[in-house]
């Protein structure tokens, strides 16, 4: 079970870094549009660049936050953890975990509740589109890193090795 769950979270992973690969090339490539336009006379600078390459990041980096839950990759200060013995080390490790993945439960709740009645109704800037498709990268984001937590948790506590 433990080896099926890891390769079903690899898969995700899989797909979530070909995303995060082609929204790295899409935002390099309208800010690039900005750049060019803005030192090029005769091309005015298109307004919309800025605010899609921020929506663009939103997306990303949420995304590429379940890539670094998946490889638990993520910045901690773990001096006083390595300090611990053995089989309390375990424990407490999953314990941080679960601390960590009733965070993100409440935050992809929090905004499955609010997003979708606030973001519809509020309009970007630029783009012209509701708020709501930018805010959905945060709970997008959320749900693929609360999927990779939990399995990792299971994991963990099945005694797999480390992912």
């Amino acid at each position: 079970m433990v080896k099926t769950l890891d390769e079903f979270l690899e898969m995700i992973d899989d797909f979530v870094r070909i995303i995060c690969t082609a929204l790295m090339l899409v935002m390099t490539v309208v800010v690039l549009i900005q750049v060019f336009a803005r030192y090029i006379p005769a091309i005015k600078p298109p307004a919309w660049t800025e605010e899609f390459a921020r929506y663009t990041m939103i997306w990303l980096s949420m995304m590429a936050a379940s890539h670094g839950i998946r490889l638990w990759n993520n910045v901690g200060v773990d001096f006083v953890l390595k300090k611990i013995p053995g089989k309390a080390h375990k424990t407490v490790d999953i314990l941080i975990k679960i601390a960590v993945m009733v965070c993100l439960a409440t935050v992809t709740c929090l905004s499955i509740a609010v997003y979708p009645k606030v973001g519809m109704r509020q309009i970007s800037a630029t783009l012209r589109v509701p708020m709501f498709y930018a805010q959905l990268g945060i709970i997008v984001g959320f749900i693929l890193c609360c999927l990779q937590l939990a399995g990792r948790i299971i994991i963990d506590v099945a005694g797999g090795n480390e992912v």
